[in-house]
């Protein structure tokens, strides 16, 4: 097994301890929020495909103006070449809103 060291923000890292079915966080802007949970949404999807687990990932916010501004570009933001190399995995994304 490989073993990476991420950055996220250090008040989040009990959010991501352990296992749970669902994870949350919520305040004010610029702290990181984003970023953290794309990032392990991204980190966990890589971890289940590699030990063949299939399933769907959910990654939801409260309100987002467009796609462009969504958690989805978080996601597909090439920060994470920092730290995995995918080009041998495909991925598929959804490229649409839905409000439920």
């Amino acid at each position: 097994m490989t073993v990476r060291q991420i950055r996220i923000v250090p008040k989040l890292i009990p959010i991501f301890s352990g296992d749970s079915f669902v994870r949350a966080a919520w305040g004010g802007r610029g702290s990181g929020k984003t970023r953290s949970f794309a990032l392990m949404a991204a980190l966990k999807g890589y971890q289940f495909g590699m030990a063949g687990i299939s399933g769907m990932l959910l990654c939801a916010r409260q309100f987002q103006n467009s796609l462009a501004e969504s958690s989805l570009e978080e996601i597909k933001y090439d920060f994470l070449q920092d730290y995995y190399n995918f080009s041998g995995f495909n991925s598929t994304a959804t490229t649409q809103i839905k409000r439920l």
